[in-house]
């Protein structure tokens, strides 16, 4: 015997959705239809029609109608008050937008209180001073190449370290205010980067790092700090860039005895030497030199208690021997 075959019923779910779509619908037409009577476009200004005359008879437009802007608005305000009464009335029928963070991006002062260490990086001259110019590019020009590069490597390996750079471009700043800016920071650590020169004798070469050790007794622990510092960057910049490692040495330069936190000052090689000058002007040598240099900071740092839990020319000086300047 043939079974019977059922009838599918179908039922109507949300019915308030197609009267919901029939009133935009509707209103979509009504202003449509308002629209073409008026036989202008929705502006709340008249249209001005320039109509060219001819030179036997003149020609005057028929005035313009307009939609004025109060009959758009209250159109667009009866949608959008219908609209907002079906979703006060349905609040579980309509999806809702989740709350967004806004993106985070990176900045030196972006979460001061993530930061343990502030740290200056001091990239030697700038603007008219370009400091010593016996290599393939000015000395101002290679300061500051290596500075950045160590900068982001410390954003990488250390983010509780907070960086502020003397100079981020080719300007000039004055020893005073290199040391000043440190000072006002109330930073743990001042490192100044420079490159050596040496005329008289080309084949003198190699790194070598310069501190400060003050004669008042207040000041005698910076100064012992500064030296055990510079001793650990003299070891691991030479390493990293591939150079003669020479010797931490204290030096009076005006920029590090003006510091009141550990100071070091970095020849990092001579220009005047052509195997110095050639790793040094290597952006792969410049970033390894960085990278130890990134890894020295960190464990000098670390191993301060920090002055601040949470954040908010030439450096001219009287060297000896075979060393010029400090650049």
């Amino acid at each position: 015997m043939a079974k019977q075959r059922r009838r599918k019923q179908y039922k109507l779910v949300k019915p308030w959705r197609l009267v919901f779509t029939l009133c935009i619908v509707i209103l979509l037409l009504a202003l449509l239809l308002k629209l073409l009577i008026s036989g202008s476009p929705p502006k709340s200004e008249a249209v001005v029609q320039e109509i060219s005359q001819s030179s036997e008879t003149s020609y005057v437009p028929p005035a313009v109608q307009t939609v004025s802007a109060s009959d758009i608005s209250s159109i667009k305000n009866q949608m959008v008050g219908y609209m907002t009464g079906m979703i006060l009335a349905n609040p579980g029928n309509y999806p809702t937008v989740p709350d967004l963070e806004p993106e985070e991006s990176y900045s030196e002062n972006s979460n001061p209180a993530s930061y343990v260490y502030r740290l200056v990086i001091d990239p030697g001259h700038g603007g008219n001073d370009g400091g010593n110019d016996q290599g393939e590019v000015k000395e101002s020009v290679l300061n500051l190449e290596i500075a950045l590069k160590l900068r982001n490597a410390l954003r990488e390996k250390a983010p509780e370290i907070q960086v502020i750079m003397t100079r981020e471009d080719d300007t000039y700043v004055s020893l005073e205010e290199r040391a000043k800016l440190a000072n006002e920071l109330q930073a743990d650590f001042f490192i100044s980067i420079h490159c050596n020169s040496f005329q008289d004798d080309t084949s003198v070469n190699g790194l070598e790092t310069r501190y400060w050790i003050a004669k008042a007794e207040e000041k005698q622990e910076i100064g012992m700090r500064s030296q055990a510092a510079a001793q650990v960057l003299l070891e691991k910049a030479a390493a990293g860039f591939g150079l003669r490692q020479r010797e931490a040495s204290k030096q009076t330069l005006e920029v590090l005895y003006s510091c009141e936190m550990p100071a070091v000052l970095m020849e990092l090689g001579y220009l005047s030497n052509a195997e110095d000058d050639a790793a040094l002007c290597d952006p792969e040598i410049q970033e390894q030199g960085a990278q130890a240099m990134a890894d020295a900071v960190v464990e000098i740092l670390r191993g301060y208690e920090p002055r601040n839990v949470s954040d908010s020319g030439d450096g001219s000086a009287e060297d000896s021997g075979e060393d010029s300047s400090e650049s």
